[in-house]
């Protein structure tokens, strides 16, 4: 990956109780997985180019993710603390200034805190909700109820996910809008990713910057395959990949650009520039 360049840090959320609920919390197992996965976003933070910023970032609207990467943070804090050259900016230190000076003047005085020490990582932890990280409408009716032509797959497969993704992917090309589209899956993951991106070089623009963001399974199974498989998605795609479904935790490294590479199970793809521009300006 070019280490001067942005790049995406993105995780599935870590085991959560069971079931389709938005607000489910992490298991004690969940929370254990935070801490493994925290241990090796520490060594990418300690690998990074001096002056690197990480915007912890974008989750989801589910609090599981919201959960997942706030115990990264709090273990990246132990695990980082003794080194000089981090500083951490905590979410409850910046939505207090904001009550007293606004987001946009908080938001400067991050930047000034940040040039004290040009050369230092800055750890900022904002996770903001993404709607293109798990699109509710995809899924869910308003009232909160899951779709039923989705439960029907779910059900279908029982805890089997990877075989529940391939039989999605292979429903290829769509006959009805039942079922979710993975495609528009995908170009959402990007779309959003990009602009959190886009915000966070607003106000560093000469920094490396790396954004973590936390998902779901099938969401991030489509968004990979997508890039793996030079826009298609399919169950030939999805074997690229590995043919497994993203476990909880499972780390993948993307590097936007013109065309956009991931590094994801030790392989490198690479999303043509035709194909990778289509999802932002759309």
């Amino acid at each position: 990956m070019n280490r001067e360049g942005p790049e995406y840090w993105l995780t599935r959320h870590a085991q959560s109780v069971s079931g389709v609920d938005k607000t489910l919390p992490l298991t004690p197992e969940g929370v254990e997985q935070t801490k493994e996965r925290a241990r090796v976003l520490a060594e990418m933070i300690a690998e990074a180019p001096p002056g690197t910023v990480i915007f912890h970032g974008g989750v989801s609207p589910f609090t599981r993710t919201r959960l997942t990467i706030g115990a990264y943070t709090n273990e990246l804090k132990e695990l980082l603390k003794d080194r000089e050259d981090v500083m951490f900016v905590d979410r409850e230190e910046i939505h207090e200034d904001a009550k007293r000076v606004g987001y946009l003047e908080t938001a400067r005085g991050v930047v000034r805190k940040a040039e004290v020490s040009p050369d230092a990582k800055v750890v900022i932890d904002l996770p903001l909700a993404l709607k293109g990280l798990m699109d509710e409408n995809q899924f869910y009716f308003p009232n909160g109820e899951v779709k039923p032509e989705w439960m029907a797959l779910l059900v279908k497969h029982g805890k089997d996910f990877t075989s529940a993704v391939k039989e999605w992917f292979s429903m290829q090309p769509r006959t009805d809008d039942a079922l979710p589209d993975p495609y528009h899956i995908a170009e959402s993951y990007i779309r959003d990713m990009r602009r959190l991106d886009e915000f966070a070089k607003r106000f560093f623009p000469d920094r490396p910057r790396r954004v973590t963001f936390v998902g779901h399974s099938f969401a991030i199974d489509a968004l990979l395959t997508y890039i793996a498989n030079e826009g298609e998605i399919t169950p030939e795609g999805f074997e690229k990949i590995g043919g497994r479904v993203v476990s909880e935790t499972e780390l993948s490294i993307i590097e936007p650009g013109t065309s956009m590479k991931l590094h994801y199970r030790d392989q490198d793809f690479e999303l043509p520039s035709s194909e990778s521009g289509t999802a932002i300006n759309e």
